[in-house]
C-alpha cells in the first residue's frame, strides 16, 4: 500500500503498471485524521520519501505505532527519527531499496528499529513539549 501524493506518482503508477504490480500495490489517497491508526496498525513499516518537509508528523506517527521507519538523510523526518530509522540518500533508489529489503529479511533488524521507534516517538510527548514551552516562555517574561 502506498499512501501520498506528488511528482512521481505517475511515474510509480506507469510503473506498477507496465511491471504487473498493478493488482499487487495499492495506492491510497489522503485518509481522514480518524483512520490514521487503522492505517498505521496494517502497516508493516514507513517508507518516507520527502527530504524537504520541515518536520515529518507521519514519521512520528509512525514510529509512535511501532513501525521501522526509512527516511531520506535529511529534512525533518531525519531530525524526527534520530537514529532510530534506517536512512538513504535522497535520489538514491537503489540504495532505497536496499533499505526495504533490509526491513523485509531480517527480523532483528525489523525488531529493533520497531523499540527504536517507539522510545524515539517518546522524546515528542505533548506533555513535554508544552513543558519546553513553558521554560521558553518563563525565560522570555523573565521568571
Amino acid at each position: 500500500m502506498l499512501r501520498g501524493d506528488g511528482p512521481l506518482k505517475s511515474r510509480i503508477l506507469e510503473y506498477l503498471r507496465v511491471n504487473g504490480l498493478s493488482g499487487r500495490v495499492r495506492l491510497i489517497n489522503r485518509v481522514p485524521f480518524k483512520s490514521l491508526p487503522r492505517l498505521y496498525r496494517s502497516s508493516s513499516f514507513l517508507v518516507h520519501t520527502c527530504s524537504r518537509e520541515p518536520f515529518g508528523l507521519a514519521v512520528l506517527e509512525a514510529m509512535a505505532s511501532g513501525l521501522p521507519v526509512v527516511v531520506p538523510d535529511s529534512g525533518g523526518a531525519a531530525e524526527v527519527a534520530g537514529n532510530a530509522a534506517l536512512r538513504y540518500y535522497p535520489g538514491e533508489a537503489e540504495e532505497l531499496a536496499d533499505k526495504i529489503l533490509s526491513i523485509l529479511g531480517d527480523d532483528e533488524l525489523y525488531t529493533s528499529l520497531s523499540a527504536k521507534s517507539l522510545k524515539r516517538a517518546e522524546s515528542f510527548s505533548w506533555v513535554k513539549s508544552a513543558g519546553e514551552y513553558l521554560k521558553v516562555y518563563s525565560r522570555i517574561a523573565g521568571g
